[in-house]
């Protein structure tokens, strides 16, 4: 008789304080300045129910040609499923591998004679012995591999029912990299899985690594064999592990693990093959017992208790047999762990009920089937239970197999947006918006995170909830504004988004004083970076999340416009954490005019506020960063006079000396004078030594007639370039800062209403066709019209008198013939105002 215990196999510091130094009627917090949040929809979980699929409870053998649910199964491990959607069980202490149909739910034996040892290879697997198999996974030919761990090999059955040893000798040990397989020394494989290209993964359990099958050579992909926890952010084969008993493959071919005695899930990037930890605390490493904490906040931030499987849906979102908590968790492809079922208490109950609220007896092992169900063996229980509807419906790219967290979970989602501050009260609204332009429906999952990496409780419309859920059908899109009383005190934080397929994610906050006196809007981060620049005086505010399972050491440099460095601090930056700093109190420096240099040891994600102006403001994503040898830039528009004026910024971040020539243009594409400073010119060169930069305001008389274009920049090295136009009436009203584009483009969305401005420039030497359509947040277009644009000349246009609509809130999408550069004004409180690329689409994907 088992007992019921978990046996393994055997043989920082804060940020100061954020407040402005403005006058004394200013009462905002200057890191309110960062106001930048990006929060989607109410939160909207669905209640996953539990049931019974296989098994009756009693730890024996019977069944064979009857229901599945009226069989016996004794201890059983190991679920997968075939391209039919058949399901095949490893019937652990039966010594046998079983299949449920999947037309009839009748469950028959295809592997193991149900006598311990080994025996059978060249003949019908039916006859064969088996010991103990702990996991099954299926491939796409419909061949079956077995971790057959007492027998410390991977059997193999064909199609045809004949089984063959794939992997191991049978003499428990290590030996065999870089040789044939079935040549090796395996110690006790407890989990396999198969990626898109058909490598088989073992998980290696009493050796403490993760061996790879390619093409019948055997290597080892993690651990180097010592027991322990190390190794994270280097490559994996340094590593080690401890215990290792569960392993999944994502579609892109990323490796996760559950390793159990570490209380951790750890994962593998290709190509790459760098460790990380993507779940759990390793509270209790090294010893048998872990923890149970977390619910609601940063995966990794989180008590596990020996998980020993792994699965992935097709969202991205992963799946933990947290088995001595009794539980199974889920990790969002956001990063936030919650409890998906499982009360933390041992016994068998809830079928038919709430999946949280039943009670497992050591859940082992955890698949993914094609409609979304997650199937649990939960073993003591002698059973295998279903939680219906428990993740994103979809096979895994690559494969069809669910296997023992193998293969056929799903693969992590590609479409995540970091959201890098959030700012709600002390004046402060965020307002989020997604606009799905693709032809399918998109679901997106938002998470709050709070200074320390917690869960954030925030509310746009209803209660307020540390997490969302969104989904979006073709071309509809949401422009949702917290709800946060605005005079209660300001909460900051940040967030992550992860959706099921491309969206245009951005964030607009503004503030109040009574009425609206700033808003800035900015494009959401798609890659975090370990290297940013922005411009910057001692009133600018930067703001920071480390989206990442390490904690980072994140350095801030200020450097004037002539180059010299004025000041420079450091400080630690928990995985998870946030925080945003004003660079004048932050780095002890009181007046000054150049840039911020921001590097961190991992990747995280950060914006910048402009705040000269204030309470007038505007933000920029500091990164877009090149690393190519010369770039050309450019600027969708220029507006000159009539109230506006226009900022010029050029970075020289690089180690050598750049030299920059602009070009300015007029509507018609002809040379357009501009006025920086001096006499107005149509073109002007500048050269810049490495960390120096310009900010160069243009000197048009504002009263005089608008005045309008478009610009180039050809540098002969790596700039950060951006354009700021300000709107003055009497005193500043309104700005907009927007980076310059690098990649001119033929097709773009951003959020519209009917006074949202679009700027355009055909910088190609062909005439563009380019053609505006409207589209409601319900996803129907409104009204469509077209347009040529000469070679070199430039356009801007309100939407609604120019599409003839009077009223509507959705997005506006543009598509031109050939590439061309774009811009959108943000207009809904003018004339406080803000500006957005429109672009950053996946190219690959068409509008709806």
């Amino acid at each position: 008789m088992l007992r019921k215990v978990i046996v393994f196999p055997k043989v920082k510091a804060k940020p100061s304080s954020l407040w402005f130094p403005r006058c004394r009627t200013q009462a905002m917090s200057a890191y309110a300045m960062l106001a930048l949040a990006v929060l989607i929809g109410a939160s909207s979980a669905t209640a996953q129910t539990i049931n019974t699929f296989a098994g009756n409870g009693i730890a024996t053998y019977s069944g064979d040609g009857g229901l599945a649910g009226s069989s016996s199964l004794n201890r059983p491990r190991g679920v997968a499923f075939d391209a039919s959607g058949n399901m095949y069980i490893a019937d652990y202490l039966n010594h046998r591998i079983r299949k449920v149909s999947v037309t009839t739910q009748t469950i028959t034996t295809v592997a193991g004679n149900g006598t311990a040892g080994f025996a059978g290879d060249g003949g019908a697997a039916v006859n064969a012995q088996l010991n103990q198999p702990e996991d099954v996974v299926v491939d796409a030919s419909g061949t079956l591999y077995i971790a057959d761990s007492s027998n410390h090999r991977i059997r193999k059955v064909t199609s045809g029912g004949i089984i063959s040893t794939f992997a191991g000798t049978g003499s428990f040990g290590f030996n065999g990299d870089n040789m044939a397989a079935t040549s090796a020394q395996l110690n006790r494989p407890t989990s396999i899985a198969i990626d898109a290209s058909g490598n088989l993964y073992i998980a290696d359990a009493s050796n403490h690594r993760v061996r790879k099958v390619t093409n019948g050579i055997i290597t080892t992909i993690a651990g180097n064999g010592a027991q322990g926890y190390s190794g994270n952010g280097g490559l994996a084969t340094s590593a080690t592990l401890r215990f290792p008993l569960g392993v999944a493959v994502d579609g892109a071919g990323n490796l996760y693990i559950a390793d159990a005695g570490n209380h951790v899930i750890r994962k593998v990037t290709v190509p790459s093959n760098i460790i990380s930890t993507v779940a759990g605390n390793a509270v209790g490493a090294g010893t048998d017992k872990g923890s149970f904490s977390g619910d609601g906040g940063f995966a990794t931030s989180a008590g596990l208790n020996t998980p020993q499987d792994v699965v992935l849906d097709i969202a991205g979102n992963l799946y933990i047999a947290d088995t001595a908590n009794y539980r199974i968790r889920k990790v969002s492809s956001g990063g936030t762990i919650t409890t998906l079922a499982g009360t933390g208490s041992d016994g068998y109950s809830g079928d038919g009920g709430l999946a949280v609220n039943a009670t497992f007896n050591l859940p082992w092992e955890v698949t993914m089937d094609a409609g979304g169900n997650l199937l649990v063996g939960d073993m003591l229980n002698n059973r295998i239970r279903r939680i219906v509807g428990a993740g994103s419906a979809g096979v895994s790219v690559g494969t069809v197999t669910g296997g023992d967290g193998g293969g056929g979970g799903g693969t992590i989602s590609n479409n995540i947006y970091y959201l890098p501050h959030l700012a709600l009260g002390g004046g402060w609204q965020t307002t989020i918006t997604y606009v799905n332009y693709s032809p399918q429906t998109v679901t997106c999952e938002t998470f709050f995170f709070s200074d320390s990496g917690g869960p954030l409780a925030v509310a746009f419309g209803g209660a307020a909830a540390s997490s969302r859920t969104d989904t979006l059908g073709a071309g509809r899109s949401i422009h949702t504004e917290s709800t946060a009383n605005l005079s209660a005190p300001e909460t900051r934080g940040w967030a992550r988004v992860g959706c099921t397929g491309p969206i245009k994610a951005s964030l607009l906050f503004r503030f109040y004083q009574g009425a609206p006196t700033g808003e800035a809007s900015v494009n959401a981060t798609t890659t975090p970076a370990t290297t940013f620049v922005t411009f910057a005086d001692q009133n600018t505010g930067v703001a920071y999340a480390n989206p990442s399972t390490q904690t980072a050491t994140v350095t801030f440099t200020a450097i004037s416009s002539s180059g010299i460095t004025l000041g420079s601090k450091s400080l630690t930056l928990a995985a998870g954490a946030h925080g945003a700093n004003n660079m004048g109190p932050f780095l002890g420096i009181s007046s000054f005019r150049g840039s911020i240099r921001i590097t961190s040891t991992v990747a995280i994600v950060s914006l910048s506020l402009n705040a000269e102006a204030f309470p007038v403001f505007s933000s920029l994503p500091p990164g877009e960063l090149d690393g190519s040898a010369a770039l050309t830039y450019y600027f969708p528009h220029l507006a000159l006079g009539g109230g506006w004026q226009t900022t010029l910024t050029f970075i020289n971040y690089s180690s050598g000396t750049v030299t920059c020539t602009t070009t300015f243009y007029a509507d018609s594409g002809a040379p357009l004078l501009v006025p920086f400073g001096g006499a107005a010119a149509s073109t002007r060169a500048d050269t810049l030594a490495p960390g120096t930069s310009i900010h160069t305001e243009s000197t048009a008389n504002l009263s005089a007639p608008e005045v309008r274009g478009w610009a180039r920049a050809v540098c002969s090295g790596p700039i950060k370039a951006s354009l700021l136009f300000r709107f003055y009436q009497g005193g500043p009203k309104g700005e907009a800062s927007v980076n310059a584009m690098t990649t001119p483009t033929t097709k773009f969305v951003t959020f519209s209403d009917q006074n949202t401005g679009i700027a355009y420039a055909n910088s190609s030497g062909q005439t563009a066709e380019i053609t505006f359509t409207a589209v409601s947040s319900t996803g129907a277009k409104l009204a469509t019209k077209s347009l040529p644009v000469l070679p070199g000349e430039h356009g801007a246009v309100n939407v609604g008198p120019f599409l003839g609509v009077s009223s509507f809130k959705g997005s506006i999408q543009i598509v031109s013939s050939v590439p061309i550069v774009s811009l959108s004004l943000n207009a809904e409180a003018f004339p406080v105002v803000s500006s957005l690329p429109p672009g950053d689409l996946a190219g690959s994907t068409g509008l709806f």
